[in-house]
């Protein structure tokens, strides 16, 4: 929730400008108008809250700063003291604590008559990308067994939205059809090797596998390695041109035991963003 708008925020920063610079004022200001007083200012700017109603709290018209020095000093460590509680618990967009957070400046910004901006009084709702999400039309069926999206198997974030039946075989990489791949070599020959991405080997080579006509790659693993692969809401790369599936051990140990055996498939990929309110 943003709870000022730009033209409340100059305000005040133009107002703080000026009280930097009376003699005697406690509260240092440098360059674009940073506050540099203790890490709890420089969590405040982080945080995207101004401390600029907490000092003009502090500094009504007529009275002398330097008297007042005291008083704005502890208004700064009472509102600092509760925006960094551990119980908002960081304040993250969307959260419990964020709510927190934003009744409380609220309940101060009426304290000090500020006019309300937001377009719901003080506050102001925005959409929050949370990356992607595996739809519910998604689906994977095999030899008439349907395995559970997220638990039998996953698409990688990057698959397309498409709908494929093909009845292709695990040992042949035929032009047109999707191709198989165990990942049992790949992970014995890179065990020792700390910087081994397998997230990447994989989006490298199912780009080549798709330039030499495969419709899909169907990944597992056969090995006792782990490959602590899953499904990852964060990753941003853009789509490719054919589905990149995972299927878990267990479905591939029943469903892949004879390597040359055709396979009938049916597969529906659809992944979308995955979004709320903040």
């Amino acid at each position: 929730m943003r709870i000022l708008n730009y033209g409340t925020r100059k305000y005040y920063r133009n107002m703080l400008r000026h009280v930097g610079k009376k003699p005697g004022i406690t509260i240092p200001l440098r360059g674009n108008n940073h506050f540099n007083m203790s890490p709890a200012f420089n969590f405040l700017k982080r945080s995207g809250f101004f401390i600029s109603i907490i000092a003009f709290s502090a500094c009504s018209p007529g009275k002398s700063l330097v008297k007042t020095d005291t008083e704005t000093l502890r208004n700064i460590q009472k509102h600092v003291g509760f925006l960094a509680d551990d119980k908002l618990e960081g304040r993250g967009t969307g959260t419990p604590g964020e709510e927190l957070a934003a009744e409380y400046i609220a309940a101060r910004f009426r304290e000090y008559d500020i006019s309300p901006k937001g377009t719901e009084y003080y506050t102001q709702s925005f959409i929050v990308n949370d990356g992607k999400k595996i739809d519910s039309s998604t689906s994977l069926i095999i030899n008439g067994t349907k395995l559970e999206a997220g638990t039998g198997f996953f698409p990688f974030p990057y698959s397309p939205d498409i709908t494929m039946e093909a009845l292709p075989s695990i040992a042949v990489q035929e032009a047109g059809m999707p191709w198989f791949f165990d990942l049992e070599d790949v992970l014995e020959e890179n065990k020792a090797n700390p910087h081994f991405d397998l997230p990447a080997y994989i989006r490298t080579n199912a780009k080549k596998a798709m330039d030499r006509g495969a419709s899909a790659v169907i990944l597992y693993n056969s090995s006792a390695l782990e490959d602590k692969l899953a499904f990852d809401s964060r990753d941003r790369a853009e789509k490719s041109g054919i589905p990149v599936i995972y299927v878990s051990k267990s479905a591939a140990a029943r469903l892949f035991a004879d390597p040359g055996a055709t396979l009938n498939m049916k597969m529906t990929i659809s992944i979308s963003d995955k979004t709320r309110v903040g």
